[in-house]
Parts: structure tokens; sequence; C-alpha cells
């Protein structure tokens, strides 16, 4: 089993390999037009779904242990890939929860 500084180590080294050269931009379609620099500005869009609905995706979660936060990332970045058409979205399910270590 590995110990977690060389599992960081490992991991660390993955990334700054994958993200070494230019990382594309997702290329969603809008209804206005872009700006010329990015600004990260965003807003968020409040939306709820019934009970049933939660149920299944609870179950969803259970039946792969795993948790309904990760359940709807993925079917974020499934929706993401299918509206782009675009392959390799990559992302990171921590959000924001403390790690066994932490990169420096």
């Amino acid at each position: 089993m590995a110990t977690a500084p060389r599992l960081k180590k490992k991991e660390e080294a993955f990334w700054l390999q994958e993200f070494s050269g230019d990382i594309p931009a997702l290329q969603l379609l809008t209804d206005y037009q872009r700006p010329a620099v990015q600004s990260f500005a965003g807003d968020r869009v409040i939306k709820e779904i019934d009970e049933a609905l939660k149920n299944q995706l609870q179950e969803l979660a259970a039946n792969h242990h795993t948790t309904l936060y990760t359940v709807l990332l993925s079917a974020y970045y499934t929706l993401l890939a299918k509206y782009t058409g675009q392959k390799g979205i990559r992302g990171r399910n921590t959000g924001g929860r403390a790690c066994a270590y932490r990169f420096e």
C-alpha cells in the first residue's frame, strides 16, 4: 500500500504532466458574446428536485459506495461533455473537503 507522501508525489507528478501544455478551454455555446479576457465572474441558479428523484439519486450513490455530491458532479461533467462534444473534461470532486494530505 502506498503511503500518503508517496501517493501525493505520484498524483502531483501525474497532474503536472497532464497539464504541462496548453489546457483547452471548454467550448460551450452561449447566447452572448464572450469577452476577450476571461473574467471568471459567475452566477448561480438554484433548482429543487422532488423527493422521489432525490431518493433515487441517493440510492444510486449508496449502490456505488459514493456520495450524492459525486453522483451529481459526474452528471454535470457528462452534461458538459454532451453539450461541448469535448472529451477529457477534468475536475476534482473534493469540494473543499479536508484531505489526508494537501499539495503545497
